[in-house]
């Protein structure tokens, strides 16, 4: 049997927390891509985690309701889009173009990264990505920035 990570604790209350509650908004797809397909507008949500561990980016994007076409000529059916496809994308918690990473441990190269800790302290972060999601989604997608947040580095991050 594999060891119990902090990765698979954070994607346990993610799954158990965040899931239940982006279904019930509406929209479908699953961990870590979702879609909320409206008449016009694709909403999407993605998860991504950092390589090094211990924190993770919710981005948010949206596109027209049809098939996506890349600069290569690839078409992705609706169904199948997913906010990495898109280069104008949101991080979730971001203010005012800084960049933001929900931080849930240490990352792999730091002493003690492998330590798990409570499942409160997941679900809490968890319950993290759900009030920025509330407080922020519906006002970047009516009102779409002009800038996307690129991949920036990854800044200095609580310390445990």
């Amino acid at each position: 049997m594999s060891e119990i990570t902090p990765r698979m604790e954070m994607d346990k209350a993610i799954k158990k927390i965040v899931v239940p509650y982006f279904r019930e908004a509406g929209f479908k797809g699953s961990f870590p891509h979702f879609r909320k397909i409206e008449s016009e507008k694709i909403k999407l949500v993605t998860f991504q985690f950092n390589l090094s561990g211990g924190s993770f980016v919710v981005e948010l994007a949206q596109c027209d309701a049809k098939p996506l076409v890349t600069s290569w000529g690839k078409e992705i059916l609706p169904a199948k889009i997913t906010a990495h496809d898109l280069n104008s994308r949101y991080r979730l918690g971001s203010i005012e173009q800084s960049d933001h990473w929900f931080v849930f441990g240490k990352r792999n190269y730091e002493s003690g990264y492998e330590k798990i800790r409570s499942m409160k302290h997941y679900e809490s972060v968890a319950n993290k990505v759900i009030a920025c999601f509330e407080s922020e989604s519906e006002n970047y997608w009516l009102n779409l920035p002009n800038k996307s947040l690129k991949h920036q580095s990854l800044r200095s991050l609580d310390s445990f």
